[in-house]
């Protein structure tokens, strides 16, 4: 009598051993949030490097601090979060802060990237760095005077 195995690997298993493996090879993304168009519901918007987009996850509960185990929306199956998803680590920052000031892919570059395919332009959408790290965003407001006293102090 032969027995079936089931293939024990992140994402084609979701036995908790899976799971919890997949979670500790997953990479860790910054999640904004965000009101739906009721105005009421809110969900975590997540930057997704792989298909330069933002993923919608959560369920109206997620708040700042909180760490979520997630698997990706991207197109096509070459995605490098598929098989074991994403953390998204929720931040105080609203998503309408960042959302204006990342460049989305277009619907062919979404198409390319369904299809594997990548280009210059699709590579520069991939290598944006969210703005996380702003003076603005963290009170300095443009002024460098904390990174001028860095520099003439001595440590």
């Amino acid at each position: 009598m032969t027995e079936q195995r089931q293939e024990h690997e992140p994402g084609k298993c979701f036995c908790g051993r899976c799971t919890l493996r997949a979670r500790r090879l997953a990479a860790t993304l910054y999640g904004f949030i965000g009101r739906e168009p009721d105005g009421i519901t809110t969900d975590v918007k997540a930057w997704c490097p792989w298909c330069a987009r933002f993923h919608s996850h959560g369920d109206n509960t997620s708040k700042p601090g909180d760490v979520l185990h997630r698997f990706p929306h991207c197109p096509g199956s070459n995605s490098p979060h598929r098989p074991t998803g994403y953390l998204i680590a929720v931040t105080n920052i609203p998503y309408s802060t960042v959302r204006s000031r990342m460049r989305t892919s277009t619907a062919d570059q979404w198409a390319a990237i369904r299809h594997g395919e990548t280009s210059p332009a699709i590579e520069r959408l991939r290598s944006q760095q969210l703005p996380l790290i702003s003076d603005e965003l963290h009170g300095a407001g443009g002024d460098d005077t904390l990174l001028r006293h860095l520099k003439n102090t001595d440590h």
